[in-house]
């Protein structure tokens, strides 16, 4: 490991520390008036985004932000392909919570700090955890605030993306609210073997039209799947080849 990639990692977990330590005072004093806890969003996109403009050689290529409402709670559904990708969607200018397994939990600081945030944590793959994503998503949703999951359900081991599962697409049809697609390209490679990390680096956001909640509620629940699914790996193949283009 290069000293260098040993000081960046170091400097990552002082900030997931500090972090830690600024969540829980602004949990303390902004949870009882701040139902949205907007306040707290708000400073852990500052964490975020700082951490992913830090080093000078990662390029960022986003587009499609014009397509964004924050006026509106929305289920935001990425493609999942490394745990970069949570950070990475706070240049998204939206309120959200994720939806995360329950074995986040566990760790050390981060489990606290995402508990203190209101993200779902959930047993994947079972009964109990889809109802409370049901129960805890449309809480959020009713409050204003988008919920975003990873319709696939686990990361994908080679940036292509995998089924959909039907969980993001029944919290949009009973909370009666519209889906935001978005995709993410470059997260898995941030790091080489030996947690190095890649200098000279490509990431990318593209947000796809919305939709809304009106064609949500109409549309058949297996269809809706299967659209957004198109039209995001189409946009994900767009998004790579926007990267490849620009490397030239």
């Amino acid at each position: 490991m290069t000293m260098i990639s040993l000081f960046y990692i170091l400097l990552w977990v002082v900030l997931v520390t500090v972090m830690v330590v600024v969540t829980a005072v602004l949990w303390v004093l902004t949870v009882p008036f701040d139902s949205k806890r907007t306040i707290i969003h708000e400073v852990s996109r500052i964490f975020a985004t700082g951490f992913f403009s830090l080093p000078w050689g990662w390029r960022k290529h986003h587009s499609g932000f014009e397509n964004i409402d924050s006026t509106k709670p929305w289920v935001v559904v990425v493609n999942h392909c490394s745990m970069f990708d949570v950070p990475y969607l706070y240049f998204v200018g939206l309120n959200f919570r994720w939806v995360a397994k329950k074995e986040l939990r566990t760790m050390p600081g981060f489990g606290q700090m995402i508990a203190m945030h209101g993200d779902i944590l959930v047993d994947r793959g079972t009964k109990k955890g889809a109802m409370e994503v049901m129960k805890k998503g449309k809480m959020w949703l009713d409050r204003g605030v988008c919920v975003a999951m990873f319709p696939e359900g686990t990361r994908s081991k080679n940036d292509q993306m995998g089924k959909f599962k039907t969980g993001a697409f029944n919290l949009a049809k009973s909370a009666g609210v519209g889906i935001q697609p978005i995709v993410v390209s470059g997260t898995r490679q941030t790091f080489r073997k030996s947690f190095l990390f890649r200098w000279k680096h490509d990431l990318g956001i593209k947000v796809l039209p919305s939709i809304s909640a009106e064609e949500v509620a109409t549309a058949e629940l297996k269809e809706l799947m299967d659209v957004t699914r198109e039209q995001m790996v189409a946009a994900k193949e767009q998004l790579d080849a926007e990267i490849r283009a620009s490397r030239k």
